[in-house]
């Protein structure tokens, strides 16, 4: 089957010559990440209702209300926290998929019959699996931000001639944040202490966390090894008990056996 996308509206989904073999080194996009895919024009997709007959049904497209706007786009506040342009990654091997919250968890797919993207079921099939043929380079958020945005190039398993080619802006990690927040409060607590040019207060300040934390190591230690301990003493005193109750069975056993006439 033939399919004549229009590439101004469904963002550059079309029929594309079979593209290089994936690379596979893709740990940079991971199951569960959040991401927002934006077409070439730099205008973001949105999940919609089909409403009407169809209403359990939505569709991913390019928002017709966004304006096309310059590179600082990619990393609008406003777009990237929209629940209705954020999917989920789903990984498995060397396949990805893309879930939607706004659209009850369902999973991204070409129609069977039109050049659109739908969302239709929870499955994570044939129909629903992409390959990642392509990407650029990353090119990380100004200004310090965590979110990172890389042209890509996704093929659909069940029709192998429709890619879909997007700008994929990835959100941060709960581990990146976290990475981060750490970061800043270090930071914070070297401006406090003048860490760089160290006072005696400071230093005496820093040592005694350093003692405090190792004292919380050395007692957190100590309870694995108790507990350790404990456990292994109980196996013992269970194997002792166990070997025990087995002797003085079969020495029952064998005076019952003794005394009993066959």
């Amino acid at each position: 089957m033939s399919l004549n996308v229009n590439c101004q509206s469904l963002g550059d989904l079309k029929r594309t010559p079979r593209a290089p073999k994936g690379r596979e080194d893709t740990h940079w996009l991971q199951h569960g990440d959040t991401v927002v895919l934006f077409t070439m024009d730099r205008v973001p997709f949105v999940v919609s209702s089909l409403g009407g007959e169809a209403s359990d049904d939505f569709q991913l497209k390019p928002d017709e209300a966004a304006p096309f706007r310059d590179e600082c786009y990619f990393f609008n506040t406003q777009v990237l926290k929209n629940p209705h342009s954020q999917l989920q990654v789903l990984k498995d091997g060397r396949w990805f998929g893309f879930q939607s919250k706004a659209a009850d968890c369902k999973t991204l797919q070409v129609h069977k019959t039109l050049p659109t993207l739908r969302l239709t079921n929870h499955k994570f099939e044939l129909w629903e699996r992409w390959n990642l043929m392509q990407w650029g380079a990353m090119i990380q958020q100004p200004g310090g931000g965590l979110c990172q945005k890389v042209s890509v190039v996704f093929r659909s398993q069940r029709k192998p001639h429709v890619d879909l080619h997007v700008y994929l802006v990835r959100l941060p990690r709960a581990s990146e944040l976290t990475q981060a927040w750490a970061a800043l409060v270090l930071d914070q607590a070297a401006v406090k202490f003048d860490i760089e040019a160290p006072s005696d207060f400071a230093m005496k300040e820093v040592a005694k966390a350093k003692e405090d934390a190792r004292e919380m190591v050395d007692e957190a230690m100590l309870a694995v090894m108790s507990a350790a301990w404990r456990h292994r003493a109980t196996k013992r005193a269970m194997a002792a008990w166990s070997r025990r109750t087995s002797q003085l069975v079969t020495k029952k056993f064998s005076l019952w056996a003794a005394n009993t006439h066959w």
